[in-house]
């Protein structure tokens, strides 16, 4: 009845950090809390011009549909000037430039599950997600808008110098945060469909114009090689990405970047099972004791892919594995054959890190990817070939 009357409708809601966002505590949803969702709903069916509140430690989904709020707006928990930033907030005093550090989801869906860290299969956060963010990372509104233009790229010898107009297209004084992301044209291995390199915020008056240069260092462009076990730049075009949020992109252009040709893989040189480029249903284990790694078949078939092998002059492949219970095989599959090259029988042994070396002889030249496909609690730790 209040909220009817009233000439503004404001709804603070969020969480508590000490009782719903603490060690050991894990939402089994990100809705809004049930009290919380049928009162916005409410509210936006009866006052659509209502302001929505957050205060918590992490992102909710929204439960609106056509019907959104005039204003959402969001807070980590601020101390006790909070109230204070929030008032001036609301009333225009100060005019907010936050921008969200992560992807705010639509619906538990989107989610992998919990325990699962693999962000890269599970194409989670605004590296790998494919699909609609909620509010995508670097995301945050403010009372003006800015115009881009006059958008350029150079590349020197050790960065890459980004450089735009920023407009003040409002009416009122306000600060943009720029974010430069990329994205390699051509790709070896899957890399992010886009990653942030560098951002400036800057300070804009109303209706005038300032020049940003935003320099991006080549090592921003590096990636781990697991080939090698070492950060490398590859040589290659990059498209560099310039906007105010993840999925705002104002102007995209392409640069040509000078570093290394990673080489062919070379495993006559023994090599850890955990740095393959690709795998299937499979688990890193680490012994506590030894500290040394192999990896776990976790379903009826794994796979660990990698790519680029130089197999000249080889005549054997050699593979350290061990497998529970009863015997096993180990598939040899070159490139995208469906049969296998061949096959390596694995003894039953007497637990997971009961190793012994498996070979089997393999006939073919040149550069390939290689797989080895295995069953259920199959473990690998090393790998080599033989000339």
């Amino acid at each position: 009845q209040i909220a009817a009357e009233a000439d503004t409708v404001i709804y603070c809601g969020g969480n508590d950090p000490e009782q719903v966002a603490r060690e050991c505590y894990d939402r089994k949803t990100i809705e809004l809390p049930d009290v919380q969702r049928k009162a916005v709903l409410k509210l936006a069916e009866t006052r659509p011009d209502f302001v929505f509140v957050i205060v918590s430690s992490y992102t909710y989904s929204m439960p609106f549909t056509d019907k959104r709020p005039a204003a959402i707006l969001w807070t980590n928990h601020a101390g006790p000037e909070l109230g204070h930033a929030f008032a001036q907030t609301v009333f225009g005093v100060h005019n907010p430039a936050g921008r969200t550090p992560v992807t705010w989801y639509e619906c538990d869906e989107d989610l992998a599950d919990i325990k699962d860290y693999d962000i890269m299969k599970n194409k989670m956060t605004y590296r790998w997600f494919e699909g609609k963010a909620l509010y995508p990372f670097g995301h945050g509104l403010s009372y003006t808008g800015f115009e881009y233009s006059n958008v350029n790229y150079e590349v020197k010898e050790n960065e890459i110098i980004v450089s735009a107009d920023i407009r003040n297209i409002g009416k009122c004084d306000g600060e943009e945060v720029v974010q430069v992301y990329y994205r390699p044209v051509s790709q070896r291995i899957r890399r992010p469909v886009k990653q942030l390199c560098g951002f400036r915020r800057i300070s804009v008056r109303a209706g005038e114009s300032v020049h940003v240069e935003i320099s991006v260092p080549l090592r921003e462009l590096e990636f781990y090689d697991v080939s090698r076990q070492r950060f490398c730049l590859e040589s290659g075009e990059y498209e560099i990405m310039t906007g105010a949020s993840s999925s705002d992109i104002r102007h995209s252009g392409t640069v040509s970047v000078t570093g290394e040709v990673i080489p062919p893989r070379d495993f006559t040189i023994e090599t850890e099972a955990q740095y393959y480029d690709r795998e299937k249903n499979t688990e890193i284990y680490i012994d506590p004791i030894t500290c040394e790694s192999h990896v776990r078949g976790r379903k009826w078939v794994n796979t660990l892919t990698y790519q680029n092998v130089c197999l000249d002059g080889v005549k054997e492949i050699a593979v350290k594995a061990a497998a529970v219970v009863s015997e096993k095989k180990i598939a040899v599959l070159i490139d995208d054959a469906k049969e296998p090259a061949c096959e390596l029988t694995i003894a039953a042994s007497d637990g997971y890190t009961d190793f012994n070396e498996y070979t089997a002889e393999i006939d073919i030249s040149g550069n390939h990817d290689i797989t080895l496909s295995f069953g259920e609690n199959v473990c690998v730790s090393l790998i080599r070939t033989i000339k």
